[in-house]
């Protein structure tokens, strides 16, 4: 797959994963640069993605405008 098409994949699966969290956590927390350290209850996004990790690229636009995050952990990115 080109390249291009594996970024936009990614952010479908981002995308999806985020609805299903947001319907399942009244607390919206984001996890910014997780690496491989995945945080159960939060949404962990990464510019490397895992297991459970999902595609956060910080030089774009932030992909969650729709939703209120109202808390933040970061990690050094």
């Amino acid at each position: 797959m080109p390249p291009s098409k594996q970024i936009e994949q990614k952010i479908i699966d981002r995308d999806n994963a985020f609805y299903e969290y947001c319907k399942i956590n009244n607390v919206k927390k984001l996890q910014i640069g997780s690496g491989g350290n995945f945080i159960q209850g939060w949404f962990n996004g990464d510019l490397n993605t895992r297991q459970n990790i999902y595609f956060l690229d910080l030089k774009n636009n932030f992909p969650f405008n729709q939703i209120h995050l109202i808390i933040f952990f970061v990690n050094i990115i």
